[in-house]
């Protein structure tokens, strides 16, 4: 069987961003578990990322990506847990990405996503476990953050 690698740029200082993906060349079909998770990379940067059929496990936590990387993500036949956790990702993305056939955990706390999303997104793929904080109490909204 070939190797398999995980990379985790999440540590990487200084961050690492789009121009930095060309160094997991080479990868494509060998790479199933990558962590930019507070990294600089964008949604066009991660367009890359279509070619690593591989990858089972994608954090993007704490990143700038939005819904545009939804059609990247739909593109990796093999990914099983995807973390935006503090991203841009909305109730239109989640609704795509959730229908990824494969796709059995996603994170999407801290985002754009409402209750509202999250609660359609669930009954509407029951077996995905989507991982999205509650909203914050009333009493609490006008709390300084």
């Amino acid at each position: 069987a070939d190797p398999e690698y995980e990379v985790n740029a999440s540590l990487v200082k200084p961050a690492f961003a789009d121009a930095d993906l060309v160094r997991l060349d080479g990868l494509q079909p060998l790479l199933v578990w990558l962590d930019l998770g507070r990294t600089a990379v964008t949604d066009e940067g991660l367009e890359v990322l279509r070619e690593y059929t591989a990858i089972t496990r994608l954090s993007l936590d704490h990143t700038n990506v939005g819904d545009a990387v939804v059609d990247v993500l739909l593109a990796l036949p093999k990914l099983e847990m995807v973390n935006l956790f503090g991203t841009k990702l909305g109730d239109e993305g989640l609704q795509r990405l959730a229908a990824h056939p494969g796709l059995q955990r996603l994170y999407c706390a801290e985002t754009a996503v409402s209750e509202n999303g999250v609660d359609s997104a669930r009954a509407a793929h029951p077996t995905l476990d989507i991982i999205g904080a509650p909203r914050a109490p009333a009493e609490s909204e006008d709390a300084e953050q």
